[in-house]
């Protein structure tokens, strides 16, 4: 997570992976601690236990964090080698 999303603040967890459906899934809870609203850029990399990055890649998605509010991202990969997941986040 950069300096500019942490300057707008938004706070947030590593992704933690879970199995659901068959498929491996991180989610991660975005928390805004300013009075405005703040729109977020993502994006998740999932990995295999080698290190190689999982194709297809994620295409980057965004939400708006309500003041003072949660919002929980997630994704999904029918890989089940996925291991490793980091999540970029920016404005």
């Amino acid at each position: 997570m950069g300096v500019p999303v942490l300057s707008a603040g938004i706070i947030t967890d590593g992704p933690t992976i879970s199995e659901h459906d068959g498929q491996q899934r991180a989610s991660t809870l975005l928390v805004n601690q300013q009075e405005k609203a703040v729109d977020v850029n993502y994006r998740f990399y999932w990995y295999d236990g080698k290190g190689l990055e999982i194709l297809p890649f994620e295409q980057p998605r965004a939400v708006s964090v309500p003041p003072h509010g949660k919002v929980e991202i997630s994704s999904q990969t029918g890989n089940l080698t996925a291991s490793k997941v980091p999540l970029y986040l920016y404005l």
